[in-house]
């Protein structure tokens, strides 16, 4: 599996559960009146956020593919020519915060 590949998949699985705890499909549950901290961080990746997190790591991925020439579509860069099939190292830090997942490589690791 590529790295873009990997942090794809992890993406649709972060949308899936902000989606099941979306109570009308059309925005984000009634946080209010939670307490404390524990509260504060629910209310902080509200489901409707994490669906933009989504929605921004795939506009990077999708702006930092490999060009014909081997380099990123984005960057004009040789550094963004990796060994991870081509794709820039923007993906590095996008798949770190997946390192726990079992299909993470930690050769990826930045």
């Amino acid at each position: 599996m590529r790295i873009d590949e990997f942090v794809l998949a992890r993406v649709a699985e972060d949308e899936v559960v902000a989606r099941s705890a979306i109570a009308d499909g059309e925005g984000a549950r009634d946080w209010a009146g939670t307490e404390g901290a524990t509260d504060a961080h629910i209310a902080r990746h509200d489901p409707a956020r994490v669906l933009a997190e989504c929605a921004a790591k795939r506009a990077i991925l999708a702006d930092h593919t490999p060009a014909d020439d081997g380099r990123c579509g984005l960057c004009s860069d040789l550094y963004c020519v990796t060994p991870w099939d081509g794709i820039c190292d923007v993906a590095r830090p996008l798949a770190a915060v997946y390192a726990d997942h079992p299909d993470y490589d930690p050769a990826w690791a930045w």
